[in-house]
């Protein structure tokens, strides 16, 4: 963000902002137990990154039952027949 240009205190407040998620998690012990499974299929010209396209199809979400376990057993929630889109697009500093 420095980098950036970005003001000092909307990068503190970032910052703290960072700080007290991280000690949110620690605190309440919190683990990862959804994660999701997609096919990504992207479209951009060759020598142009400014515009990127992507499609995620085949989403499936996952549920990990027993994460911390040295055999976990995962349960696919469901298979959705869902594409999501999205476009990126990146203004080029001249």
């Amino acid at each position: 963000m420095k980098r950036k240009g970005k003001p000092a205190d909307e990068i503190a407040d970032w910052d703290s902002l960072a700080t007290e998620i991280i000690q949110a998690i620690n605190s309440k012990q919190l683990i990862p137990t959804m994660r999701s499974q997609y096919m990504r299929t992207a479209f951009q010209l060759g020598n142009d990154a400014s515009v990127r396209i992507s499609l995620d199809t085949n989403l499936c979400m996952i549920y990990e039952r027993d994460a911390v376990s040295t055999h976990p057993q995962y349960q696919r929630i469901s298979m959705l027949p869902l594409i999501c889109c999205s476009l990126r697009y990146i203004e080029s500093w001249l």
